[in-house]
């Protein structure tokens, strides 16, 4: 999906609504609008870094953290069976025959070994987020954080999905009327419409981002549903 700048809802207010806000206004106020509509433009990044003083800083725009490995202490798993944060891991075996040796007999002819490749096994190790610090009970260890940041745009200002433009456009033209609604200086018929405008197209930004999260298969299959008099079903008598 095609990701749009802030100054495009800039640019819309303006020409369209005679409303001239400042780009940090309406970055505000368009962050707040796709938080509503649960619409942010994400990213997934892998960072790593080396824990000193018990913690390290992540960038701003984190939003979520998708896991916590420690690259500092492997476990060699060539050993016979290993212990990894107290889940036990038995060794597994697989029978190789012998191609030299015509007697068939299980219990001499095949060969027992373990079925695995030893390799080195990072673990995920526990810590507490305290925006912006991850904190741990070890240090000087080097970890690896996969985590979902906010896509932001060279300015530092949020990247805005293309369906969501008119969902924050009239989210922001509802603040600016607010407060002079509360000053008296708009009737209460035209703030409503206003709201009334703003809620329908959060509304629609919203059902156009999940159609646009459907392919081609799933419309289909839900088509035939829509429009098909013979539903089949599986596994279930006619």
């Amino acid at each position: 999906m095609r990701n749009a700048a802030i100054e495009e809802v800039v640019s819309t207010l303006k020409d369209e609504f005679n409303i001239d806000m400042e780009i940090y206004q309406v970055a505000r106020h368009s962050a707040k609008a796709l938080e509503l509509m649960g619409m942010i433009a994400m990213k997934k990044e892998v960072m790593k870094a080396v824990v000193q003083n018990h913690c390290i800083k992540l960038p701003p725009e984190v939003v979520k953290i998708s896991s916590v490995i420690c690259l500092s202490k492997p476990v060699n798993t060539s050993v016979g069976a290993f212990e990894i944060q107290d889940i036990y891991h038995p060794p597994q075996i697989i029978w190789r025959s012998d191609e030299t040796d015509t007697n068939l007999d299980s219990t001499t002819s095949p060969d027992v070994a373990p079925n695995y490749i030893p390799s080195q096994h990072y673990g995920y190790i526990p810590y507490v987020w305290e925006c912006p610090y991850l904190k741990f009970n070890d240090t000087d260890i080097e970890i690896m954080v996969e985590y979902s940041a906010m896509s932001l745009d060279d300015n530092g200002y949020p990247k805005i999905p293309e369906t969501a433009i008119d969902g924050c456009v009239h989210w922001a033209v509802f603040k600016h009327m607010q407060p002079l609604f509360m000053m008296g200086k708009i009737q209460p018929a035209v703030f409503a419409e206003v709201t009334a405008w703003k809620n329908q197209k959060m509304n629609q930004s919203r059902n156009k981002t999940m159609m646009r999260g459907l392919n081609n298969n799933t419309i289909n299959r839900i088509l035939n549903v829509l429009t098909s008099f013979d539903r089949k079903r599986v596994n279930i008598d006619a």
